[in-house]
């Protein structure tokens, strides 16, 4: 939710089935956003579920996951859902990249 590095800078974020685990998913968005430089991406991979646990306290669908980053700023470029999941419950993970403006 406080990621160290300075603002507008970064080229390249990448998250791999983090989003669902975190406390406050709008914040991380937030984060993401603020430490890209203009035209820098998001490479985000989640798993698709319904399911919370004590581990996963914010299940994300793609709907989800994507109001986050639209309302963070970042514009998506690509997306799918594949059958691939790292949670038994899972209907699949979303892999999609997403930009900051310019």
């Amino acid at each position: 939710e406080a990621i160290p590095l300075p603002t507008g800078r970064t080229d390249l974020v990448v998250t791999d089935n983090c989003l669902d685990h975190v406390q406050d998913p709008a914040q991380v968005a937030r984060e993401i956003a603020r430490v890209l430089r203009p035209g820098g991406l998001l490479w985000l991979l989640v798993d698709v579920m319904d399911h919370a646990d004590e581990l996963h306290p914010h299940p994300m669908s793609e709907t989800r996951a994507a109001q986050l980053l639209t309302s963070a700023g970042l514009t998506r470029e690509w997306g799918e859902v594949w059958d691939g999941h790292s949670h038994p419950r899972a209907k699949g993970q979303w892999r999609t990249l997403w930009r900051k403006p310019d």
